[in-house]
């Protein structure tokens, strides 16, 4: 194979049949160019090198990199929530988040959060033992602030579907009760009795959001444990697409500490 193609095999098949300039039989350019998608593919497709590759070329994960080369930090952050929203498996993304909440919002709940998505969407990255000893310093600095390490994400969720049923179970035989109780008017004929809102039902306060506030730190503020900011991240669905995307003056739901919201 001459050299000029071992080099395009690199840059993908696109960039091998551009090197090619003289006639080959089909069955000879399609299997050159199958053997070349095959090594493109396994040599680089799926590493680490080719995600951040195609992350960085994200037009949003470039303007959150200009922001942070120009020192807004916060920004920064909020372009890659922007990002992640469009583009969920966005690794780079994931991983440019975690630098900046640990760096400048001393977030180890969302860094890790985000180190662990890394690690899911690229389980063979030459980085990983590196990413494993991040996450894992994340969780003495959590430590060291007096809480413990956030629950895995499967299990918060579960146990929050569990909870949710029993309220919403609770709720339906109190109506039910309510029902059963309710006086039988002969006359004059009874007004429209009151609909039962069907809605979410929410207990708490409102908070609105500060700078630098993260849901890690309002859960120590009210709760004095900042392991409860799922309480708070599940209470605000409807309004927080992911646990850091929060924006100043923003308002939050802050629920009673022995209170789960019932999600319809």
């Amino acid at each position: 194979m001459p050299l000029q193609w071992v080099r395009a095999v690199g840059a993908g098949p696109h960039r091998l049949l551009s090197t090619i300039h003289y006639p080959l039989s089909t069955i000879h350019a399609l299997r050159l160019c199958l053997c070349a998608l095959l090594i493109w593919s396994a040599g680089c497709g799926g590493s680490a090198k080719w995600q951040d590759r195609v992350g960085a070329r994200d037009p949003m994960v470039k303007k959150a990199e200009a922001k942070e080369r120009n020192g807004d930090y916060r920004g920064a952050i909020e372009d890659l929530y922007k990002a992640l929203e469009r583009k969920p498996r966005l690794a780079y993304a994931h991983r440019k988040l975690a630098e900046l909440l640990d760096k400048h919002e001393n977030d180890p709940v969302g860094t890790i959060y985000h180190c662990r998505r890394y690690l899911a969407l690229v389980p063979k990255t030459e980085k990983r033992a590196m990413i494993e000893d991040w996450i894992r310093t994340q969780y003495v600095a959590l430590r060291a602030t007096g809480s413990e390490a956030p629950p895995d994400a499967a299990t918060a969720i579960a146990r929050l579907k569990k909870e949710n049923m029993q309220l919403r179970d609770e709720l339906t035989a109190l109506r039910r009760e309510l029902r059963r109780n309710e006086p039988i008017a002969v006359s004059p004929p009874p007004a429209a009795p009151t609909p039962t809102p069907s809605g979410p039902v929410r207990l708490g306060r409102l908070y609105k959001v500060e700078p630098g506030d993260t849901l890690s730190r309002i859960a120590a503020k009210f709760y004095g444990s900042a392991t409860r900011w799922d309480l708070i991240f599940e209470a605000n669905r409807d309004r927080l697409a992911t646990p850091g995307a929060l924006k100043v003056g923003q308002e939050l739901i802050i629920p009673e500490q022995d209170v789960e919201v019932v999600r319809e």
